[in-house]
């Protein structure tokens, strides 16, 4: 009666165990879970254009941004100012009345330039 009892108690742990793993479902191990598109519109572009970079404008965008900046400024009131953006540049051109408006200009350009250069084509009016 051992013998049997010992027979079983050694059969019935790994008859036991392969039961456990065939039920565990088939693939390969370690295999990372799949990952759904993205389904954000705006995050998916035309495969010929570029998007810009992580919290950087298009350049049409800051163009708007800078003339809106422009604009916005008391000290650049009555002033004229274009900014004409690229994708290395930004170039100013008109004309301010003195050197702190210049200096001003300059400062809100390179603000929102990022890897852009700025191209100063602005003029300064001489005696006003």
């Amino acid at each position: 009666m051992t013998r049997i009892l010992c027979f079983v108690l050694l059969l019935v742990p790994p008859i036991a165990l392969s039961q456990q793993q065939s039920q565990r479902p088939q693939g390969p191990p370690y295999s990372t879970p799949p990952v759904a598109p993205d389904r954000n519109p705006e995050a998916q572009q035309p495969p010929d254009t570029v998007a810009p970079a992580q919290g950087e404008l298009s350049n049409p965008e800051l163009e708007k941004q800078l003339q809106k900046s422009f604009a916005s400024e008391p000290m650049l009131d009555h002033v004229s100012i274009r900014a004409s953006v690229d994708d290395k540049t930004v170039v100013l051109r008109g004309t301010v009345r003195n050197e702190e408006q210049h200096r001003l200009a300059l400062q809100i350009a390179q603000s929102y330039a990022a890897k852009r250069q700025v191209l100063d084509n602005l003029k300064v009016r001489q005696g006003t």
